[in-house]
């Protein structure tokens, strides 16, 4: 496997690597090698032209331990390898147990990208090559096609992204075979690659020889399409993104309602394929970007769920993102004098009876509030108070809320201190007329509101 002069296929390579300035006199280059053929390929190329480059090479095998034993033989292959040609390896073995919504490939590449990026910066790579050739992409445009992708997805894949280069993205997959048999290059199989439980194996072996008899020119095809729409990506990326911010508030990811709507429907939905993809997660398709776009457009009040456990909302007017959360919202009995936490509601209440006359930050009530046991708990269907200020008319706690634009997922954080007779002081908010203290009484029962550090971030609302 010593390199020799340039091979046609090597010059080719090399062309692409000056072209695309996918790497630079004096770098040293991360090569990611499985053990597969196109690692394998990769890798000779690499070192065949590490000196007409000027670069230096470093190896990166991760072991997923998700085969077993043959991992474990992969692992050892790419070692070998490496010792032949003299190159330096890191390799290791990493768990790769999918989080919640993950499938295993998608674990697996996660744990391989920070595994690559961890080496990266300890060997100080200043890129990561990739065995990626032509057929990946045409693959890959495939399945995001059927996923429902959008611009930015169906660019697919592109010779360099970041810190990733795939100097073979636009050779077949026939001329890597072709060529690692001329120069009778050893290699690992991942019989994995064969398993038509993955969408992408069943694209490869069932769907695309197909294409390819309707169009021979199929790789070549999808290959041009990815590139064009990569160039149209790009050139409307910095517009999306700057109308994007100017939907936004400082330091808030909601979107004003009302501007997106007056935005031309094309514009509007890149605009929120960029936003849901920011702050999302998930797999983020076109069903969802319409759904979104339809709610946003449409009265307050609705919701969408979107996959990664996420919520979109029309909450007044602004669209908001959230992962819900059960509210368990247990009644809690207050204490008086004292401090009584309301982790639910992301608050603590401080109460006391008092002679001293009003003071900022506190409310005043009623002294005889005191004598009898008071409650603080969430709201419950039917409840109603009498809104200080409001002349003594009863009102529905829901619309109280609904017309203070309390949005709906936390309305049932909004702590209620009770009595058996009723609602005393929807907290945070107003006082039941019928508590407040009466004019003349030289005592009150004083409350107010602390902050609860030590609550969740969706607890900490401001009415």
């Amino acid at each position: 496997m010593s390199p020799s002069s340039p091979a046609p296929l090597a010059r080719q390579v090399l062309a692409t690597i000056r072209a695309e300035g996918l790497m630079g006199r004096g770098d040293t280059v991360l090569v990611a090698v499985s053990g597969g053929v196109d690692s394998v390929v990769l890798l000779h190329l690499l070192h065949t032209l590490a000196k007409p480059l000027q670069i230096t090479l470093h190896v990166a095998h991760l072991d997923h331990g998700l085969r077993g034993d043959a991992s474990a033989t992969d692992r050892r292959f790419t070692e070998q390898l490496c010792e032949r040609l003299r190159l330096p390896i890191t390799s290791a073995r990493q768990d790769c147990t999918p989080r919640a919504g993950e499938s295993p490939q998608q674990a697996a590449r996660r744990v391989r990208r920070h595994f690559l990026q961890t080496v990266q910066h300890d060997v100080g790579a200043q890129v990561i090559a990739t065995g990626h050739h032509a057929d990946d992409q045409a693959e890959t445009v495939l399945m995001r096609l059927l996923n429902g992708a959008g611009l930015t997805g169906l660019a697919a894949m592109r010779p360099r992204q970041g810190d990733y280069v795939r100097p073979l993205l636009s050779l077949p997959k026939q001329l890597l075979t072709d060529y690692a048999a001329d120069k009778d290059l050893p290699h690992v199989q991942d019989l994995s690659n064969d398993d038509p439980r993955y969408l992408r194996n069943r694209l490869r072996l069932q769907v695309m020889p197909q294409l390819k008899a309707i169009n021979p020119n199929l790789l070549d095809t999808l290959g041009r399409q990815a590139r064009l729409l990569a160039e149209v990506d790009s050139l409307l990326s910095p517009t999306v993104a700057e109308t994007l911010a100017s939907l936004q508030r400082p330091d808030d990811p909601s979107l004003d309602r009302a501007a997106l709507a007056a935005l031309a429907p094309g514009m509007a939905r890149l605009v929120l394929f960029d936003w849901l993809q920011r702050h999302a997660g998930g797999s983020i398709a076109t069903c969802h970007v319409d759904a979104v776009y339809d709610m946003a457009c449409g009265a307050t009040g609705r919701g969408i769920d979107l996959p990664g456990s996420q919520r979109a909302e029309a909450v007044y007017d602004r669209l908001m993102l959230r992962t819900p959360q059960v509210v368990v919202a247990e009644p809690i009995v207050l204490q008086v004098p004292g401090t009584t936490r309301i982790p639910w509601a992301g608050v603590s209440v401080e109460a006391e009876l008092t002679s001293h006359g009003p003071r900022t930050g506190w409310l005043r009530f009623d002294p005889a509030l005191a004598e009898t046991p008071l409650l603080v708990r969430a709201r419950q269907p039917g409840d109603r108070f009498q809104p200080a200020g409001m002349g003594g008319h009863s009102r529905s706690l829901k619309r109280f809320l609904i017309d203070r634009k309390i949005p709906r997922h936390l309305r049932d954080r909004v702590a209620l201190v009770t009595h058996p007779h009723g609602i005393v002081w929807v907290v945070g908010n107003r006082q039941d007329e019928r508590y407040v203290v009466k004019r003349g009484l030289s005592s009150a029962l004083a409350m107010r509101t602390v902050p609860d550090t030590t609550a969740s971030a969706d607890t900490h609302h401001h009415f």
